[in-house]
């Protein structure tokens, strides 16, 4: 994984949130093709705004800077399907903020779906939103907690695979 990846974890860890923007801010600009770096950046930039207890300027800067580089990861990367599934993903509880409906942000994660229709996690969240047997939802994560393999390429995203992550557990110890 690249070192950024660490970097960065430490950083929102730490609270750090000034600190974790300049830093992304840097990684972009030395990796202007690195899906992964616009990913965390509109995780990192959401979380802030949304989540936690930063300066209220601090969020409202971070809810003015996502339209913009949402707009400009999207022009790059749209024909990437793990950017836009996690573009989708990450954006759908929040796409008013980008000028966008759920149905849009689901609309990433179905062409996701579409571009790679063996992938188990694009599968998952498909099923999520059209099943309605928590039960079964349930299983399905938990069995993609249990792949290696899965759990490996999630986890090399960085912050925005660890969210994942917690969101699939969420699954796996919700009781039903």
């Amino acid at each position: 994984m690249e070192l950024w990846k660490n970097e960065l974890r430490r950083k929102i860890n730490g609270n750090q949130w000034i600190d974790a923007i300049e830093f992304m801010k840097e990684i972009i600009y030395n990796n202007p093709e690195s899906e992964d770096a616009y990913l965390n950046m509109i995780y990192l930039l959401e979380h802030v705004a949304l989540e936690t207890n930063a300066e209220e300027s601090l969020q409202e800067q971070c809810m003015k800077a996502l339209p913009g580089i949402y707009r400009e990861s999207l022009h790059k990367f749209s024909g990437n399907a793990s950017f836009l599934f996690y573009l989708g993903y990450i954006t759908v509880w929040c796409c008013w903020i980008y000028g966008i409906s759920d149905e849009d942000a689901m609309r990433m994660v179905d062409k996701a779906y579409e571009m790679e229709p063996s992938n188990k996690l694009y599968r998952f969240s498909i099923y999520q939103r059209l099943q309605g047997d928590y039960s079964e939802i349930q299983k399905y994560a938990i069995d993609i907690l249990n792949d290696r393999e899965s759990i490996s390429t999630i986890e090399a995203l960085g912050p925005v695979g660890d969210y994942r992550i917690d969101c699939l557990k969420g699954w796996k110890n919700r009781p039903i």
